[in-house]
């Protein structure tokens, strides 16, 4: 599911969708989930210099604090729409209350976020860096304490096998 979660705003709409990926899937199957990081915004707003309109600041709070990024919609474009944040333990939780098993939460961007553009890009174009810079990643991936470093997370979980 990439993009449907954090277009839904409550955690029952939330929790509906997770319950008709699982009616969908085979006994024994997998689910990825893509979600936003609660602090994708605050990131933003640091690395582009949006905390300099106090506007944004507000926004930011908020989303912290409950989850949901509510931008004016009379705002840029690229100050997103109203969606739900999630941290890193929610969607786990969802999953599981949807009757998931075995819930995880991957990085998606990870530590690497702190790389520019076109560092990543020379990294992945060579071999050895590329193995050496997903050594990393994959060192760090599931770590509770540095997850929402990422701006996108990926929670994948299983569908249990009929009684």
């Amino acid at each position: 599911m990439c993009g449907p979660l954090y277009h839904l705003l409550t955690v029952e709409d939330r929790l509906a969708a997770w319950r008709e990926a699982r009616r969908v899937l085979k006994p024994g199957g997998h689910v990825a989930a893509a979600t936003i990081s609660r602090f994708s915004s605050f990131h933003d707003g640091l690395y582009r210099d949006l905390f300099r309109y106090q506007e944004f600041r507000d926004i930011v709070t908020s989303t912290v604090v409950d989850g949901h990024h509510r931008p004016p919609e009379d705002r840029p474009f690229n100050w997103f729409t109203h969606t739900y944040f999630h941290r890193p333990e929610e969607s786990v939780q969802e999953a599981a209350d949807a009757g998931f098993l075995a819930p995880q939460v991957f990085a998606i961007e990870g530590s690497a976020r702190a790389l520019s553009d076109d560092e990543v890009e020379a990294r992945l174009a060579d071999p050895e860096r590329r193995e050496r810079l997903l050594w990393a990643l994959r060192l760090a991936e599931t770590e509770p304490s540095v997850l929402g470093v990422s701006s996108h997370l990926l929670t994948v979980a299983r569908k249990g096998q009929p009684a």
